[in-house]
């Protein structure tokens, strides 16, 4: 009889593991798309991401989350995909198969990178971890080649500042270091930047130029981050 009891006992097991993976799976858009239902799958993704944020399935979650806005042109729903992969679950294959969809070096993951710098919470610690993770990751499968943008490499600095990131921070500075020397606005925005300790800026308002014309720049100094200064200085 024991043998009877341990195999009644295993299929028990499974029965209640099947049940409970089978009510709480993940949602597949094949499901939805049938239907060309593209808002009830990205809703109900949502939904589960939020519900279980230490689900196993939500990396490949997160792929399937931004084709399925892509095709469906949901530029939030795009955001918030590109954001958890490049944020949430940066070391996982689909975030992986994600990055190595842009060539190495490629203006477009630059400008997302950016953009996510420029729109993120600068005084917040974990949006600077999580963003100096996403930027090591990168330069680990793709190579430094990002930073090679001027922007770019000074919104990193910051954040690995805040975020206490060494390797990034000794890489940056370096190069920093000589764009100082220049007289046009972004040589002094990073003089400002380097002499003034801890900084949060906004470049959204800076934009190369042939002749590199001066800009208003929107300066805000913190050295704690717990109130701000806000100072606007125009080069």
């Amino acid at each position: 009889m024991q043998p009877f009891k341990l195999i009644f006992i295993g299929l028990s097991l499974f029965y209640l593991t099947f049940s409970s993976t089978a009510e709480d799976r993940i949602p597949f858009y094949e499901d939805y798309l049938k239907d060309s239902d593209f808002e009830g799958f990205l809703t109900s993704t949502r939904a589960f991401l939020d519900a279980n944020p230490d689900a196993v399935e939500n990396p490949r979650l997160c792929l399937d989350y931004l084709m399925v806005a892509k095709a469906a042109r949901d530029l939030n729903s795009i955001d918030h995909a590109t954001s958890l992969l490049l944020f949430t679950y940066p070391n996982s294959l689909p975030a992986l198969h994600f990055i190595s969809s842009f060539e190495r070096g490629s203006p477009k993951l630059i400008q997302l990178l950016k953009g996510k710098a420029r729109n993120g919470d600068l005084s917040s610690q974990a949006f600077a971890n999580s963003f100096c993770r996403a930027i090591l990751f990168i330069a680990r499968s793709q190579g430094p080649e990002l930073l090679q943008d001027s922007s770019l490499r000074l919104q990193t600095y910051l954040l690995a500042q805040k975020a206490e990131v060494e390797e990034i921070q000794s890489s940056t500075s370096k190069a920093l270091e000589e764009l100082r020397k220049g007289n046009n606005v972004l040589n002094k925005v990073v003089s400002v930047v380097l002499d003034s300790g801890e900084l949060s800026i906004n470049l959204s308002a800076w934009q190369p130029s042939p002749d590199q014309m001066p800009v208003s720049v929107s300066i805000t100094t913190s050295l704690n981050y717990p109130k701000k200064k806000h100072v606007h200085r125009k080069f």
